[in-house]
């Protein structure tokens, strides 16, 4: 494909890059650590080799307090003033926290939830962040596309995207597991007698969406259960699509035993339909989600789910960002993380 073909042009074209601690430290004979100790302050290194090193990052023309100059722009494509926006602040504070250990100041710069139909306003975003920023962070709740991250590439801006991958290009991201968490929880259900569970799915066309679906679908073949079409409902993460969602889930015959919702805020909504019509839950119906939200801890019954690591998602990618400033890379390998099972009240055993 054109896209790889680019991105080996990009690499050897890249190749050029600017000063950095690693050359700093093979022209002064020292190791990469001490370079770094010494440029950054810490450490009891000699004063002989704090000399050299200061003077080869002076003829080189490295710019030592660069970090205080300048900062590491984020860039949040969600919506600050809804659900989706509150949720994303666990990784928000993992990137500020890390990035602050480091000495760097995070310039966050929440946009609005772009989603795929508004492309060239998420693309216009990124062409203009201030060219003082030393790196940049990118947050969406919809996937990105390669397309948007050109002008880093040709700019040679080192970029990290958080919590989601990049289309046709299979780098520079962190995120969670995500259709192994929805694989795992299901198979739990599975394990524990059920044998009829639907699924209250995210929107079309999401990425995290798309996987914890396929992990459902891929769980119940590895088991031989039928895939049931009407046992499959579309959410949008949103509780109302939830609420709809259930009232069809309750005319359904049979019945499903057990229900697995693509998010925590519509599990919670169509747990509370269930128990407004009549049924125990999880006697009659088992509930379990995803995100372990602080709410699904406080539900009634308290709600089994699939824990995603956002803070460890902000930390990681924050680090990923400083591992290419310091050694002039552009490009990492991407970072999956665990998502957990936080098993709770909200499910009993089938026999």
């Amino acid at each position: 494909m054109i896209i790889l073909v680019n991105l080996l042009l990009w690499e050897n074209w890249l190749s050029e890059k600017r000063i950095t601690i690693k050359d700093i430290a093979e022209k002064a004979g020292v190791s990469y650590t001490t370079a770094s100790l010494v440029l950054s302050g810490k450490g009891k290194i000699s004063k002989e080799t704090q000399e050299k090193i200061f003077k080869v990052a002076s003829e080189l023309g490295y710019i030592s307090n660069r970090r205080t100059q300048e900062g590491i722009s984020l860039i949040a494509f969600i919506d600050g003033t809804h659900y989706t926006g509150g949720f994303y602040m666990p990784l928000i504070q993992g990137v500020i926290d890390r990035l602050r250990d480091e000495g760097y100041y995070t310039n966050l710069d929440i946009r609005g939830d772009y989603g795929p139909e508004e492309f060239i306003k998420r693309k216009e975003v990124l062409e203009n962040i201030p060219n003082n920023s030393n790196g940049i962070l990118i947050l969406s709740h919809w996937s990105l596309s390669i397309d948007e991250l050109l002008p880093f590439l040709d700019n040679k801006r080192p970029f990290i995207v958080l919590g989601g991958s990049i289309s046709g290009f299979e780098r520079n991201f962190v995120t969670a597991e995500h259709y192994r968490g929805a694989f795992e929880v299901v198979e739990y259900l599975i394990k524990l007698g059920h044998r009829d569970i639907a699924h209250i799915s995210g929107p079309k066309g999401h990425q995290h969406a798309e996987l914890r679906l396929k992990g459902y679908i891929d769980a119940l073949n590895k088991h031989n259960i039928p895939i049931r079409e009407e046992y499959i409902l579309e959410g949008d993460y949103h509780k109302k699509s939830a609420v709809e969602a259930m009232k069809k889930i309750l005319n359904l015959k049979p019945l499903p035993s057990a229900i697995f919702v693509a998010n925590d805020n519509m599990a919670l909504a169509a747990m509370q339909v269930a128990k407004d019509n009549g049924l125990k839950v999880p006697e009659d119906i088992s509930f379990v989600g995803f995100d372990d939200i602080h709410a699904a801890g406080l539900a009634d019954p308290p709600l089994t789910t699939v824990r995603q690591p956002l803070y460890e998602i902000g930390r990681d990618g924050a680090e990923m960002l400083i591992g290419l400033l310091e050694s002039g890379n552009l490009f990492i390998e991407p970072r999956m993380l665990r998502a957990s099972l936080v098993t709770r009240k909200s499910v009993i055993e089938r026999r």
